[in-house]
Order: structure tokens, then C-alpha cells, then sequence
């Protein structure tokens, strides 16, 4: 459930008093995964009337390092108008994110949260440990496998979708909003 775990995510970071929340993709917003975390956070923004800020990277500009130039773009704007967090689409990203904002002198989480997705292997290796949506790969895997034997066993049979639970891993990644400067 791509969209409620970026709802989830999205309001996680909204009741720790952010209010400049961006979110940050880096894989193409046609995908359908990525296109539904995108329709979570600007549910959430806009449900809550805040604004959004969006910066769509394609994966062939996100692979060729584009994440970093786009979150130090961000780390320029003047203290009143800069997010207070980052919502990656990734880890990996998150990663990107988090080496963009130290290198411009930005502390995370005490001046941006950065928080990520997936839960991949190297979230904890991230300094800081990364905040994350857990996604239940093994289960993933397993459904998979059960609604192809269904479709093989009966190729009438229309395909179904399967919507499985994510899991919000806190780390040091995020924490409350700054102050108002």
C-alpha cells in the first residue's frame, strides 16, 4: 500500500511540527509504486493545507547523481522558505539527500529530517540511522507467487490486487521541526 505508507510517512513528519515538508522521488512518477506515494503526500499537504514542494527526478537523472545538485538547490533557499524535511521516495535517495544537506552545512535531523523508504540493508548504516517504511518484501514475494499459480491454474480469472501492510521504522534521521528563526 504505497499511498497509505506515504500518507503515513507524510503525517508522521506533519505532527512532528513540519510544515515545509518536500518530497523527493527518484524513479520515473509513471511507475505506479512511485506515482501512489506521490498522491500520498500531496493528499496529506493538501488535506492539511500545507504547501507542497516537489522535486520529480526521472531515475536516469536520479541514477546520474541528480539527487544531490536538486537537495543542495533546496538547502539554498533562505531559512523561512526551506523544508524542515525531506521525504525520499528511496533510501537510497534519503542517502543522496542526507550527504547533500551535511555537505552545505545542514544538520539532520536538527535542521531537516530526512526520511526514506523500503527499509533497504544500508538505512541503519546511514548516519544518521535512517527513518523509514518498512515494506514487507518476503510477504511481497509470497502473494506474488500465489497470484501467479492463481492466474496459471485459470487464465480467465481476472487479476486481483493485494494490498500489504508497511511499517514505520523511526530512527535518528527525524526529529521536531526547528524553531521559527
Amino acid at each position: 500500500d504505497n499511498r497509505g505508507a506515504a500518507r503515513a510517512m507524510t503525517e508522521y513528519l506533519v505532527g512532528l511540527g513540519h510544515r515545509r515538508v518536500a518530497l523527493i522521488t527518484d524513479n520515473d512518477a509513471e511507475s505506479v509504486y512511485i506515482e501512489n506515494r506521490i498522491v500520498g503526500y500531496r493528499e496529506v499537504m493538501d488535506e492539511r493545507g500545507l504547501p507542497r514542494q516537489e522535486v520529480l527526478l526521472s531515475f536516469a537523472e536520479a541514477f546520474g547523481g541528480g539527487i544531490y545538485p536538486a537537495v543542495q538547490n533546496l538547502a539554498r533557499l533562505p531559512a523561512a522558505s526551506r523544508p524542515t524535511a525531506l521525504f525520499c521516495t528511496s533510501d537510497s535517495a534519503a542517502a543522496a539527500a542526507i550527504s547533500a544537506l551535511t555537505d552545505y552545512g545542514l544538520r539532520v535531523p536538527e535542521d531537516v529530517s530526512v526520511a526514506g523508504f523500503n527499509d533497504d540493508d544500508g538505512a541503519r548504516d546511514v548516519h544518521p540511522a535512517l527513518t523509514t517504511m518498512r515494506q514487507p518484501y518476503s510477504w511481497i514475494g509470497e502473494e506474488a507467487v500465489s497470484l501467479l499459480v492463481e492466474q496459471v491454474g485459470d487464465i480467465s480469472r481476472r487479476g486481483r490486487q493485494v494490498m500489504l501492510p508497511t511499517e514505520l521504522i523511526v530512527r535518528d534521521s527525524t526529529g521536531p521541526a526547528p524553531a521559527e528563526r
